[in-house]
């Protein structure tokens, strides 16, 4: 079997990591990917390797860019607890505070921790046509005449897969005057060197690899994950066609969505979760009220969207009792992108971890191949 070039840098104590990362290659169908590990806001692992285009035999190199999907979905929710921060939202109040159109069609009491835990209800975005998800004027005015689900006093969690990062990047815009994608510019990339990017640049698209999608299986659709596959698809309904490369094509990359377009790199989004895990009152982002908040459950249950067990703080994923995901902390919290990228912040650890993939995973929630990873990280960190 040949061996995959793995490059990058990694501290010893946690070399067994750096072993499972290059395993992944040899054994377990990796193509191109990377893995990126701070502790105490220091970096210690970023390493890559593979293919970032397979096609083209294109190498994984260390400024390579991938669609993590709704990793995208943290990153916004991050920007609106900077705004709260900030004293400029008040997260108990009424999304229609700072939206008041919102309020429209029942939603008036819909507060912003609703929004941000998935407990809304306002998952659809009825009075949208196919082809128009990506037109951020249009998508704001379908949410204002929107429904919700059911009405917001029943406390349900159901995942926002489509509309949570348009609700959120209207309420930044609303509240900031920048769009999402200058606002997470100046205050999250700039002061912390890192390159996450809801909307792609021409000159990005060249150091970006290519997804490789799971083979669609039309009975195991059926059979099991009725009917929540077609829950999910309804509220993408509204998604223009992206033709043959799918999430790879230019009009994805570019069209900004914030629930799911964003591009990065592992070292990025880690270098982000390990600021957040360094809980200190002089971080660069949240500070220690903030970290308080977010990583504790909002609420638990049964996904309706899903169908899985989730676990929701106010904009993150949280390990369930069945889904240590993000490692063995209770108040650990990220979020996981369709196809098994994920990244996540351990303040009881002080640990920021992202790993990110173009081989698409079977199940849509983080897969063997970066839970292995997980647990070499820890092993480590426990033995430490």
């Amino acid at each position: 079997m040949r061996r995959m070039q793995v490059e990058g840098e990694c501290a010893p104590e946690l070399a067994k990591l750096r072993a499972v990362f290059e395993e992944n290659f040899q054994r377990h169908g990796e193509v191109g990917a990377a893995v990126s590990v701070c502790i105490d806001g220091r970096p210690v692992v970023d390493l890559w390797g593979g293919l970032a285009r397979r096609e083209e035999g294109l190498p994984w190199e260390r400024d390579t860019r991938v669609c993590m999907m709704s990793v995208s979905k943290a990153m916004a929710a991050i920007c609106v607890h900077l705004l709260a921060q900030d004293g400029r939202i008040d997260l108990e109040a009424p999304v229609a505070r700072y939206w008041p159109a919102f309020g429209n069609a029942g939603k008036e009491h819909i507060t912003v921790t609703q929004v941000l835990s998935h407990t809304s209800g306002v998952l659809d975005m009825d009075a949208l046509k196919r082809g128009q998800l990506f037109d951020p004027a249009l998508a704001a005015a379908a949410l204002e005449a929107q429904k919700p689900r059911w009405p917001p006093e029943k406390k349900r969690g159901a995942y926002h897969s489509a509309t949570y990062g348009i609700i959120l990047s209207e309420l930044v815009r609303r509240v900031s005057g920048e769009p999402l994608d200058d606002f997470f510019e100046r205050r999250v990339n700039g002061p912390l060197g890192t390159d996450y990017h809801f909307r792609s640049r021409d000159e990005e698209l060249g150091r970006t690899a290519h997804l490789i999608e799971r083979r669609f299986n039309t009975l195991r659709m059926l059979l099991l994950e009725e009917p929540y596959s077609m829950r999910m698809a309804m509220q993408w309904k509204a998604m223009p066609p992206l033709g043959k490369p799918g999430f790879n094509s230019p009009v994805f990359l570019r069209s900004g969505f914030p629930s799911g377009a964003g591009t990065g790199t592992a070292r990025g989004v880690a270098r982000i979760y390990g600021e957040l895990a360094r809980n200190s009152e002089d971080a660069v982002l949240l500070r220690p009220a903030a970290v308080e908040r977010v990583s504790r459950a909002e609420w638990e249950g049964r996904c309706w969207t899903t169908g899985q067990p989730m676990r929701l703080s106010p904009g993150f994923m949280m390990n369930t009792p069945g889904g240590a995901y993000f490692g063995p902390g209770q108040r650990t919290f990220g979020q996981a992108g369709r196809g098994g990228s994920f990244g996540f912040a351990d303040p009881e650890r002080r640990v920021g971890f992202s790993y990110c993939t173009n081989r698409l995973s079977e199940t849509g929630y983080p897969d063997a191949r970066s839970q292995r990873l997980v647990a070499a990280l820890y092993d480590a960190v426990s033995r430490a």
